[in-house]
């Protein structure tokens, strides 16, 4: 797979757009509604997947973000 966007996917409504598009074939309301929340599970986990790394570059962008603006405010007090 290609890198990551830059873009965090909501996984709620990714996953219910996967349940939502793929049709399943059961024997009972059961057996489907056990093969869609299997769907629903490795859709949310692969969300989870890939908006790791892009959460996790957001939240050291902003620690770095807030490390210069210390800077910048301690320089100022000099």
């Amino acid at each position: 797979m290609s890198e990551p966007k830059n873009f965090a996917v909501d996984a709620q409504a990714f996953a219910l757009a996967v349940v939502q598009s793929v049709d399943v074939n059961g024997d009972s309301p059961e057996s489907i509604a056990e093969q869609k929340l299997e769907l629903y599970l490795a859709a949310i986990a692969k969300v989870v997947e890939h908006n790791q790394p892009i959460l996790d570059a957001r939240k050291k962008a902003s620690k770095e973000k807030n490390r210069n603006n210390r800077r910048v405010v301690n320089n100022l007090d000099l």
